[in-house]
């Protein structure tokens, strides 16, 4: 009993971690994204009679207040990532009160407006430097989230390997104590039940877990079993994805690498560990970014693959319209 609440209680903990580290992740995207608005509508108001209120509107301020009280709350616990969310909301504060400023300063040349340049580089200096505290948060959550994907697949090989065991060593006591022919289909029977038990608690974890997860055959490549997050996440049930192979969810580009990594993690041996980001397909074509670790296993009597695939879009789309901004921004600087 003591061992069974344990486990409860360190899953309940691991449901925590990884829940914070979601909604973390969650806000400082929705920072990102005010960023890059405000940074866009300041650009596109220089000149005009209201350009102070362009970047940071009230309904713009609101929502990144928001953000930053709902970063406290979930970081209370890390006095380091508290204080870097301190740093900045002050920075962010400062960007807002700079740009108003550069906009007021601006002087309208015919259809142009002039931006002193010094004004605007400092401008600029403070966004990098909120970019990049931005981007220390987003790696620190991601790195939580990985480990906590790493663990959920050992945890998931030790209950597998453990629940088999104890059936093996059931069936093995069984028939040395009785040798009659209906002790003994006693014992296989007995066995039968340990191994549906086993079975049900695995698909049980698999089906609810927060993470989406697949299982597919490695000769073949068609899947074997996928959870309710996975259809969530490629806008498929999971009657279609297990109709389907893991080289049709693959966008083009990055089918080769799937393969030749398929390929490697075999020859190598090794049963589990990262394969990095990938670009995917959901249903209606549209290329999702996610980040993939696997784990080699017997399922269900297939040479299988067990892989657990994060969906890292909205954080790919944001880096990347951040690096076209601050291209931007520079080449005006």
């Amino acid at each position: 009993a003591c061992g069974v609440a344990y486990t409860l209680a360190s899953h309940h903990h691991a449901h925590e971690v990884r829940t914070r580290a979601m909604r973390a992740r969650d806000n400082v995207e929705a920072l990102q994204s005010l960023l890059l608005q405000a940074n866009a509508e300041f650009l596109s108001g220089l000149g005009s009679a209201r350009a102070s209120d362009y970047g940071w509107p009230v309904q713009r301020v609101g929502e990144a207040t928001h953000c930053f009280e709902r970063l406290d709350e979930i970081l209370a616990h890390d006095r380091t990532s508290l204080d870097l969310v301190t740093a900045l909301r002050q920075d962010t504060a400062r960007w807002a009160r700079q740009l108003a400023e550069t906009a007021i300063h601006a002087r309208a040349n015919q259809e142009r407006a002039t931006v002193d340049s010094d004004r605007l580089l400092s401008t600029n200096r403070n966004l990098s430097r909120i970019v990049s505290r931005l981007a220390i948060l987003r790696a620190e959550q991601a790195e939580i989230l990985r480990i906590d994907s790493d663990r959920t697949t050992n945890r998931l090989f030790v209950e597998r390997a453990v629940l088999a065991s104890t059936a093996v060593i059931a069936f093995g006591l069984l028939l040395y104590a009785f040798a009659a022919r209906h002790r003994a289909q006693l014992a296989r029977q007995r066995v039968h039940v340990v191994a549906q038990e086993s079975q049900r608690r695995f698909r049980e974890y698999f089906d609810h877990h927060p993470l989406p997860m697949l299982i597919f055959d490695v000769g073949t490549h068609a899947i074997l079993a996928a959870n309710d997050a996975a259809a969530l996440q490629y806008g498929r049930s999971k009657e279609e994805l297990c109709g389907c192979t893991m080289t049709s969810l693959y966008a083009p580009e990055d089918l080769p690498a799937f393969r030749d990594d398929l390929r490697r993690f075999r020859q190598a041996e090794v049963l589990s560990g990262s394969a990095g980001l990938c670009r995917q397909l959901d249903k209606s074509g549209a290329r999702i970014f996610v980040e993939l670790s696997y784990h080699f296993l017997d399922y269900a009597g297939h040479d299988a693959c067990f892989v657990t695939a994060i969906d890292v879009t909205r954080r790919k789309h944001a880096e990347l319209a951040l690096r076209l901004r601050s291209k931007a921004l520079d080449a005006i600087g």
